[in-house]
């Protein structure tokens, strides 16, 4: 059976997978060939056309990884509340 921690961590590398990936196909792949079309305002509106379905994706692979990698923080203990209270006092003196 798998742990929370394992799951975390799973759910945490696909997210990041999957928008690092994302980005790497837009800028690999979809800029390339929007550029390569002769009229500028075809290769805009099929580029927003990609883009905005894509967004969606990247904003749900972020929230989930973000909160994937808070929730290990919290269950290795990593993440001790009186060391950031610390430490922004600290800065301010």
């Amino acid at each position: 059976m798998i742990d929370d921690y394992s799951l975390a961590r799973a759910v945490h590398v696909l997210a990041l997978v999957h928008w690092i990936g994302g980005v790497a196909m837009v800028t690999t792949i979809v800029l390339p060939r929007a550029r390569a079309l002769a009229d500028a305002q075809t290769a805009l509106s099929t580029f927003e056309m990609f883009e905005s379905r894509f967004a969606a994706q990247a904003r749900v692979s972020i929230f989930l990884a973000g909160l994937s990698g808070f929730y290990m923080l919290v269950c290795t203990k990593n993440l001790n509340p009186d060391i950031v209270v610390m430490k922004t006092t600290k800065d301010r003196v």
